[in-house]
């Protein structure tokens, strides 16, 4: 169910921006859309009638599911508050997400002027999942209504708890699953979520990808090549997006090699290859067509920035200190953030699985290219610290609370699968 929310919008950004650059009319594009999805509805609908049907029981108790009620309706006033004070989102929503959806709403030529380098301020190399998810729904229903980003903004943030459920249902006992939900939605990521701007949906999909990796097996490789996708997705919502998802596969298939050779490690790259395909190639044509430079790669190359910035300790040590201190406080929490205790649960967690151990190098050297980047960005680092590192926490939040209470892999169906190694 979950992962049927993130690939829906996915599929639906994809659609509205191949229709942008083929310069189709509103009137054929709602056309085609009606015809898309009623395709796939009746495909899913006939394909479900003709397989044989397989009762799994709940691995949830009904303590988990009270304790998911509280939690999900905590959610929902923060939710309603979050609306209440910021109805059109923080302000990198309305200067970046939905100032690029309104541009791809227009179907005139005039939409490319959305990403022209007179715009350079609101980031027009940013990938395009979240404004043409936002896009799309304004085309079909021919109204700029507010409600369509705060919807987009909400099914995702609902999606990654729903996802985070399924992904420990099989492998954590009920109280685990419980304490995962709660240490999840704690203000800060749930804020950020709701704030209408593209890091929650990054840690959708990076959740996904790690979790799907986690279900693949060498007789039924299908969750590998959907973890290709969630991971071509990441890279379709955010630039940050490319770099974690990169690391997680990379991570996962050495992994596999270290434990099982080469030629396993090639079949599940294959594997992710078949799936991650369409979506890389739909994100480099937009980089080679529409996108600008990006301004952290481009700042790279003035003259003396990297030989300056690897002589400045003062610098490095700043970057660290601020990391460090704001990672521990990270969460929203009135005394302490959530970050030692999961660090903590996530220690004392002894299983052993090529995803899991894969995750969790994998957030790491994400961390130490984030330090690298705030290191050598061309800004200002302290703002640029202070108006970014907590967001980018809340990419990676979803994934480490898996890696911290996943207790052994899934199989098909969801069923426990040997230890490798």
């Amino acid at each position: 169910m979950a992962l049927a929310i993130g690939f829906g919008w996915l599929a639906g950004s994809v659609e509205l921006y191949i229709a942008r650059l083929a310069g189709v009319s509103t009137l054929t594009f709602v056309l085609i859309d009606l015809f898309v999805w009623t395709t796939v509805v009746s495909t899913g609908y006939l394909s479900g009638r003709h397989q044989s049907r397989v009762r799994h029981r709940s691995a949830l108790g009904a303590g988990t599911w009270v304790a998911g009620a509280m939690v999900l309706a905590v959610v929902g006033v923060l939710t309603i508050v979050a609306i209440r004070h910021q109805p059109d989102g923080s302000w990198d929503a309305w200067a970046i997400w939905n100032l690029r959806a309104t541009f791809l709403a227009e179907p005139a030529p005039d939409w490319r002027n959305g990403f022209s380098e007179a715009l350079a301020w609101s980031h027009p190399d940013y990938p395009l999942l979240i404004p043409a998810s936002i896009a799309r729904v304004w085309t079909l229903t021919g109204a700029r209504l507010s409600l369509v980003p705060v919807a987009v903004a909400g099914s995702f943030t609902a999606a990654t708890a729903l996802l985070l459920v399924g992904a420990l249902a099989h492998s954590a006992s009920s109280m685990k699953v419980v304490a995962a939900l709660g240490l999840l939605m704690v203000p800060t990521f749930v804020l950020n979520g709701l704030s209408q701007c593209a890091d929650v949906p990054v840690a959708f999909f990076a959740l996904a990808t790690a979790t799907l990796l986690d279900c693949g097996t060498s007789d039924d490789e299908r969750p590998w090549t959907l973890a290709g996708v969630a991971a071509a997705a990441a890279a379709w919502t955010k630039n940050e997006g490319m770099v974690l998802a990169i690391l997680l596969i990379l991570a996962f298939l050495y992994d596999r090699w270290r434990r099982r050779g080469l030629g396993h490690a090639w079949g599940v790259a294959r594997a992710v290859i078949l799936g991650a395909a369409p979506i890389v190639w739909i994100v480099a044509s937009f980089k080679l067509l529409l996108a600008p430079p990006n301004d952290l790669v481009s700042g790279l190359w003035l003259p003396g920035v990297i030989a300056t910035r690897l002589r400045d300790t003062v610098r490095m040590a700043f970057v660290g200190s601020y990391m460090l201190e704001r990672g521990f406080f990270w969460g929203g929490w009135p005394v302490m953030g959530p970050m030692p205790i999961l660090l903590g649960i996530g220690t004392l967690n002894r299983a052993d699985t090529v995803a899991r151990g894969a995750a969790g190098r994998a957030l790491a050297l994400h961390v130490l290219v984030l330090a690298a980047v705030y290191t050598f960005t061309p800004h200002s680092v302290a703002w640029h610290l202070a108006t970014s590192w907590e967001r980018l926490l809340a990419q990676l939040w979803p994934t480490a609370v898996w890696w911290a209470f996943v207790s052994r892999p899934m199989g098909k169906h969801g069923s426990s699968t040997p230890q490798i190694g």
